[in-house]
């Protein structure tokens, strides 16, 4: 199903726009032990029950939350982008949490393609990222006049403690480029611009 070329997703709503699997241990909730929400009451998280996670070396193939709806990125879009306010604690340093691009481009001679492309890998979070959120963006430039699924996935290397990892204000659309406070992050973005 196509949606339109905006999405913003704070996850406080009754059907959001990015699905959880809660048989892989994704979903909505407002809080994860300690961790409050980033902004508002509720928040994507990765382990919505805290329990140990067993090993899925094989992640690489799991689709754990993603977008409900592919989007297309207009051909004439400035600076086309995907972000986001995340928090992690991976437990494991080889664990990671990767946010894919899957995209579908229609050639000249009508045909459709498909692929998928790795955005970010997130990786060792634990000593990164504690004790706040931290913000982060991916360019969607090099898919203009594609439709696009955003993707996050999990890769677990041994059975262990429940991970946390929590995503907050998913925003895809032209980011703006005011930034008053030269901090890297929109002020649009900002949980307090200037």
């Amino acid at each position: 199903d196509q949606g339109t070329y905006r999405l913003s997703e704070d996850f406080e709503g009754d059907t959001p726009k990015i699905m959880g699997m809660n048989s892989a241990g994704w979903g909505v909730v407002e809080n994860h032990g300690d961790w409050k929400t980033f902004e508002g009451k509720k928040h994507l998280d990765n382990n919505i029950t805290g329990t140990e996670q067993l090993a899925d070396p094989h992640g690489f193939d799991t689709l754990r939350a993603f977008t409900t709806k592919w989007i297309t990125i207009p051909e004439d879009a400035v600076n086309p982008s995907i972000s986001f306010w995340y928090k992690a604690d991976l437990y494991d340093e080889s664990d990671a949490i990767y946010l894919d691009i899957h995209h579908i481009e229609t050639k000249k001679n009508g045909k459709k393609q498909y692929g998928v492309k790795r955005a970010i890998h997130f990786h060792k979070l634990a000593k990164n990222t504690a004790p706040g959120f931290a913000w982060e963006s991916a360019s969607l430039d090099k898919y203009k006049g594609m439709q696009v699924l955003a993707v996050f996935r999990q890769k677990i290397t041994q059975d262990g403690p429940g991970r946390i990892f929590t995503v907050d204000n998913v925003v895809i659309e032209d980011m703006p480029s005011e930034d008053a406070d030269s901090d890297g992050i929109p002020d649009k973005y900002d949980p307090s611009p200037n």
